[in-house]
């Protein structure tokens, strides 16, 4: 089966716990339906989400996004077959740019502040990788 990647970036419409925790929940349902896996970094100022999996499944799920009234000004970083996956134990990994990790985002910051529409596709890419290496660390030690 060929792999598909897409990541983008967008402005949160709504912010809140609570509304990550709908968006988290959705995701994991519909992902683990479909074979979409991914992370999903949120922030009050942006999201950003990675989607991995078959090439229909990602591109349905990315049209569902582009739907909802909770993004805005949603731009698409990367979208391309890849070999793997970065997150492959998870329907929907969560994580929030301000309580963990900051020193992987810190290496990411341009001008002391994480803007992801601010950093090259290759950048972002890198940033993905580090996240899944971290959360299947966190698995690991859970």
């Amino acid at each position: 089966m060929s792999l598909f990647r897409l990541i983008y970036v967008s402005v949160p419409i709504e912010t809140g716990e609570d509304v990550y925790d709908s968006i988290f929940e959705s995701s994991r349902r519909n992902n683990g339906q479909t074979s979409v896996t991914g992370s999903l970094v949120y922030h009050d100022a942006f999201n950003m989400q990675v989607l991995e999996g078959p090439r229909k499944h990602v591109s349905d799920c990315f049209i569902r996004i582009a739907r909802d009234n909770r993004h805005g000004n949603i731009l698409i970083v990367a979208a391309k077959d890849v070999p793997h996956r970065l997150f492959p134990d998870w329907a929907m990994h969560r994580l929030n740019a301000k309580d963990r990790h900051s020193d992987l985002f810190a290496r990411y910051s341009v001008n002391g502040l994480f803007e992801p529409l601010l950093l090259s596709q290759t950048a972002v890419e890198e940033l993905c990788r580090g996240i899944s290496y971290r959360a299947t660390a966190d698995l690991d030690n859970a």
